[in-house]
């Protein structure tokens, strides 16, 4: 990187950082440097979960929606994926490991996605969390719809039948998590039946982690520290 673009790079930084400073305050300016230094990190989230025979109907619901899977092939053969999360190289290596990914498309066009993470083992990497799950559950890792086709009802309409291919495939219940500030996130995961069950509230300082689990309904906690077997259990501490 030549010197001009060293220096506009700082700059730039610089003003988003005051930016931010002038916005939250000293304290929570503090916090985000050390947290993008890896040296800190804290994450609040909500976890949710729906016995999948208490599902919403699809045939009931879906208003004309078309769910399709993507698979390798499918997806190979797209010009451009969505980057909001992960570029078209990363998508294509977690179908390679069996994740599913479900769509609704505008033409040719993918506008709603749908990630489930049908593995055994689950990795939630922004709550330094690996953990196994038994047969018969999934993670929904990633729900998104394109900015341009919001407030259609997309989401809402899809899950039905999202739901069902679920169902169909031997899967009795789904969890999912989504942070307390994605309002959006919330409404449409408890307009199909997710229901909350528990807040995860996670701090970070170098190798040392504190995990502290709160029922949704009761507020009643759990506390865990570190990492492995602790925190094996942490994902159904209040499960119903």
């Amino acid at each position: 990187m030549k010197l001009p673009e060293v220096y506009q790079l700082i700059q730039t930084k610089i003003h988003k950082t005051l930016n931010y400073y002038r916005e939250f305050g000293l304290w929570k300016t503090i916090l985000r440097f050390f947290e993008s230094s890896g040296v800190f990190k804290r994450r609040v989230f909500t976890f949710l979960e729906l016995e999948l025979k208490e599902s919403i109907s699809a045939q009931d619901q879906n208003h004309g929606i078309n769910l399709v899977r993507v698979r390798e092939e499918d997806l190979g053969k797209v010009g451009k994926y969505l980057y909001e999360w992960f570029e078209k190289e990363e998508a294509l290596k977690r179908l390679e490991a069996g994740n599913v990914l479900l769509v609704v498309k505008d033409e040719e066009k993918m506008v709603f996605y749908q990630w489930f993470d049908m593995s055994k083992k689950i990795d939630l990497p922004y709550l330094d969390l690996s953990f196994f799950i038994p047969d018969g559950i999934v993670y929904m890792a990633y729900m998104y719809t394109k900015p341009e086709y919001r407030r259609n009802g997309i989401a809402s309409k899809a899950r039905p039948l999202v739901f069902k291919y679920l169902k169909e495939n031997g899967i009795r219940r789904a969890f999912t998590l989504v942070a307390p500030n994605n309002v959006g996130g919330q409404k449409i995961d408890k307009k199909v039946g997710l229901k909350e069950y528990q807040t995860v509230i996670y701090w970070r300082l170098l190798f040392l982690k504190y995990y502290c689990v709160e029922d949704y309904q009761k507020g009643s906690q759990k506390v865990f520290w570190g990492s492995g077997r602790a925190t094996q259990e942490l994902w159904k501490t209040f499960s119903k």
